[in-house]
């Protein structure tokens, strides 16, 4: 069969395009949860509950029939009644997805990591696959690795004379495809995930600093009412500085990761010690700390007993 008439996943992986392969299920399983947001913004709740209970079906079932636990990795899928045998897309599309089990987490991450070629010259995974790779790096804070792909990767393409984004990682793919949208997740994962900013609303936004990958980051994300800019910096001890500037319109969420001993200063100002909001408004939420905020300039120093931002791998400051 031609690739028209199959699941498009990647470019590379046209194991992964029949039968009930597992990233197909997950963009399946994601594809049921965003109609549920769409419906609920609509008024359609019943009809919002019964998508996000089929999407917890796709779910059960993917990890049931499609999840190897003596392996702890993804199969590619099942073909013919034939297990096809895990890939790097098996891995990496439940992870940007948020369909891999806490307990099964560490391991099918390193799973991704052992399965994925660092080789851009031999590369296992396409320029448009790599949306998912970074996704599944990012949702759960190895942002210092994404990056080292990003470098080991897109410099590669650079140092072979690409100038914009392309089709491929073929060193020659850019003679003949020069600006392709989908070769352009660096971007999106660098404003989102290390940068931190997300737009979620016509006139709201949060600010979600990684404090790792690099020692500093300044950007900007375009709103409609004007520019949301940001700036953080990343010490090794023990004060991380974040810095806000909203279009005044507009309204946010600065969210901090929690650590037992954090103090959090805003403009100069206590508003959180050990645990403990010291202002209304502030909440800790499943390790985070939420911070609202409104337009203007906003100056955050958080002082903390570790290095980095990972739910999953915290770092000692000593």
């Amino acid at each position: 069969d031609i690739w028209a008439n199959t699941v498009y996943i990647d470019p590379l992986a046209q194991i992964a395009r029949k039968g009930q392969s597992t990233p197909t299920n997950a963009i399946y399983y994601e594809t049921f949860l965003q109609a549920a947001l769409i419906a609920d913004q609509l008024g359609y709740h019943s009809q919002a509950a019964e998508w996000r209970d089929r999407a917890e079906g796709v779910k059960d079932q993917i990890n049931t029939l499609l999840f190897l636990s003596d392996q702890q990795r993804y199969l590619t899928g099942i073909y013919q009644s034939q297990e096809v045998s895990p890939t790097i897309y098996a891995q990496a599309w439940p992870l940007a997805y948020g369909i891999v089990e806490p307990d099964s987490l560490v391991s099918v991450i390193q799973a991704f990591q052992e399965l994925l070629n660092p080789d851009p010259e031999s590369t296992n995974i396409g320029i448009y696959g790599l949306y998912w790779v970074l996704e599944g790096y990012g949702k759960y804070g190895y942002f210092s690795d994404a990056i080292e792909l990003i470098e080991n990767y897109y410099g590669w393409l650079l140092d072979n004379g690409a100038t914009t984004w392309c089709e491929g990682f073929d060193k020659n793919s850019y003679a003949g495809a020069r600006s392709h949208g989908w070769g352009s997740s660096p971007p999106w994962f660098l404003t989102t995930h290390v940068l931190g900013a997300r737009q979620t609303g016509p006139e709201s936004w949060q600010v979600s600093p990684s404090f790792d990958g690099v020692d500093s980051v300044r950007g900007a994300l375009p709103l409609p009412d004007g520019v949301l800019n940001i700036y953080w910096e990343n010490n090794i001890c023990p004060t991380n500085y974040l810095d806000i500037e909203a279009p005044m319109t507009t309204s946010g969420l600065a969210i901090i990761p929690d650590s037992f001993d954090d103090t959090i200063l805003l403009n100069g100002e206590f508003i959180w010690h050990a645990g403990v909001a010291l202002i209304e408004g502030i909440e800790a939420i499943e390790g985070n700390i939420y911070i609202p905020l409104g337009g203007g300039t906003h100056q955050i120093s958080i002082v903390n007993s570790y290095n980095g931002s990972s739910n999953y791998r915290k770092y000692s400051c000593s």
